[in-house]
């Protein structure tokens, strides 16, 4: 799903969690970052700043767009570092049934309470 499936639901502060797509190196992907909207979804360009952190792909974004702010609270890139594999997600009982399991291709995901709390707990277990 796009920002504008749902932009009216968010709000500044709301928690978000950041997915990284295995890219060709299967059993890398994962939740990777948590962090929180600073601005609500509006039509801007690319933010110069994280267009290199883009792979370069037919997907890659560019133009202008709905697009949200967010800022990074926590970075985790590895499991060295705690991030939540895919792998394991698919195996918790809580998680499977995560939509981005499910549909991999969008790029933004509600979450249900009882999911962002499993998660975040998940994430806060897996730096330990």
């Amino acid at each position: 799903m796009r920002p504008e499936h749902f932009g009216a639901q968010m709000a500044s502060g709301d928690r978000v969690f950041v997915w990284r797509s295995d890219g060709g190196r299967p059993g890398t992907g994962g939740v990777i970052a948590l962090g929180h909207i600073t601005e609500l979804p509006e039509i801007r360009g690319v933010d110069p700043d994280a267009a290199e952190l883009w792979m370069k792909s037919a997907h890659t974004p560019h133009g202008e767009a709905l697009r949200v702010r967010i800022s990074v609270d926590e970075l985790h890139l590895s499991t060295a570092d705690g991030m939540v594999l895919r792998s394991w997600l698919r195996g918790h009982p809580k998680l499977s049934g995560l939509q981005i399991l499910g549909f991999p291709a969008g790029t933004t995901y509600r979450l249900r309470d009882f999911e962002e709390s499993e998660l975040l707990r998940a994430w806060n277990d897996q730096e330990s």
